[in-house]
């Protein structure tokens, strides 16, 4: 079964939310991984005042992570745009493409989707007040129970599961979507 991969906020926000990124050499990203944009870019030149270079979660305790959003349209391997209907759930943003990513500034609600986290989450048993949590040298966020301390400067609480509906090529088909608050330690 394919993945979809969400990662929305749920209501308009400020630009100065936003960090525009570079997808790192030899890496992909989805929509609903987190990565650290403090850096510029310094390979796109001194032009350059807005394209962050991202790294992964070094440190859960001291990063501000941004969470990836979903960005337009797949490129196909040859330049071109899909044809009908696209799935942008199920795109993989591939090196060198720059996309949104949106930093996570306590009380800001987002949707994404357990698809988009690592296998901890779908294994869970989900609440209301559980934790999405980034973990230390991967751009996935991982499962934490409430009745744990947080375990990351950052983090979203889970406030309800929904099922949030695919269109496109999907057409009536749903995937299992967290509605989340963002939240600092």
């Amino acid at each position: 079964m394919a993945k979809h991969f969400i990662g929305q906020t749920s209501t308009e926000n400020p630009g100065y939310m936003q960090a525009q990124i570079r997808v790192p050499a030899a890496e992909e990203l989805h929509a609903g991984q987190v990565v650290v944009a403090e850096t510029l870019d310094a390979s796109l030149g001194s032009k350059n005042l807005g394209v962050y270079a991202p790294t992964k979660v070094a440190d859960a305790t001291k990063d501000n992570i941004a969470l990836v959003l979903n960005n337009g349209f797949e490129t196909m391997t040859d330049g071109r745009r899909p044809d009908g209907q696209p799935d942008y759930t199920q795109y993989v943003y591939q090196a060198g493409e720059v996309v949104t990513a949106h930093r996570l500034l306590p009380e800001t609600r987002y949707q994404v989707s357990v698809d988009a986290c690592d296998a901890s989450v779908a294994s869970a048993t989900i609440v209301p007040g559980d934790k999405l949590v980034p973990q230390d040298g991967s751009f996935d966020l991982k499962y934490e129970a409430k009745a744990t301390n947080a375990t990351a400067k950052n983090y979203l609480v889970i406030e309800a599961v929904k099922y949030f509906r695919l269109g496109g090529q999907s057409g009536m088909d749903m995937a299992r979507a967290l509605v989340v608050r963002a939240k600092m330690a």
